[in-house]
């Protein structure tokens, strides 16, 4: 798109180091990188590197949104404990609720539950907890939201912003959105499950040339693999332990939305 034509993934190689923009070669850099700089030029690089882990080393800036009482963003040492970050310094909920989920490097990351609050913020330990810090947005969900709608919503926005050019992307995301909207109406099965499962994995692991299949396939490998049980409460069991929602009501629940912030 910055080449003024249609915004579609490129075959790799070549990369874009060695062919980019306009067909020269083009260094990419996220603008936090850069924004650390100053910093290590000032602390000088060995100081710097004495703040985070030894194979973290710096601070990271994380976008809490959704349900805190004090959505910003914060700088944070990595190995931080997203416990510190979303209940001392966000707030935690408000009006007394619980965390329930939390996605910490936004909706493209693997979604972790309130038991694992105390993964640190450095990237081993979020690789460890099979999930990673993406671009920062933390973003939590207390326990008034339900996880499978919560899920149907992101598969909503990954199926809508798919380019159309890779097959598992362009359809799978389709065909995930239909499951869902079964299975949230009433209809579902463990037929409409086990179709979740297989369509999570043919858009993961490397099946699609930018990251949105995967980040779409982890929505379901993450829900599934901590919150099964809910699933199966709608899919085989027609009911919702959060609470009682009209079929197709997902827009209106105020899940978290993969922009970060309720909906």
């Amino acid at each position: 798109s910055l080449e003024g034509k249609r915004a579609q993934p490129r075959s790799r190689p070549p990369f874009p180091a060695v062919k980019g923009a306009w067909g020269r070669p083009t260094l990419l850099n996220n603008v936090e990188t850069l924004a650390t700089v100053p910093a290590i030029i000032n602390m000088g690089g060995a100081e710097y590197a004495k703040l985070g882990t030894e194979k973290s080393p710096g601070t990271r800036l994380l976008t809490v949104s959704g349900n805190v009482k004090r959505p910003g963003v914060y700088e944070v040492e990595l190995g931080a404990t997203f416990r510190h970050v979303i209940m001392d310094l966000a707030g935690g909920p408000p009006d007394g609720r619980k965390v329930r989920v939390f996605w910490p490097g936004g909706s493209s990351a693997p979604v972790l539950p309130e038991s694992m609050l105390d993964t640190t913020t450095d990237m081993e330990a979020l690789a460890a907890a099979k999930s990673m810090g993406g671009s920062g947005g933390v973003i939590v969900m207390d326990d008034s939201h339900c996880v499978v709608r919560a899920a149907y919503r992101l598969l909503q926005f990954y199926a809508h912003e798919s380019c159309g050019k890779c097959t598992p992307c362009r359809v799978g995301g389709d065909w995930a959105v239909r499951m869902y909207e079964r299975i949230l109406g009433n209809d579902g099965s463990q037929v409409e499950l086990d179709n979740l499962r297989r369509v999570s994995d043919a858009l993961q692991n490397g099946r699609c040339l930018c990251g949105l299949g995967d980040s779409a396939g982890w929505v379901i490998d993450s829900t599934f693999r901590h919150f099964y049980s809910e699933y199966e409460d709608h899919a085989l069991r027609h009911e919702c332990k959060v609470g009682p929602h009209p079929p197709g009501s997902a827009a209106r629940t105020g899940s978290p939305s993969p922009q970060g912030g309720e909906g």
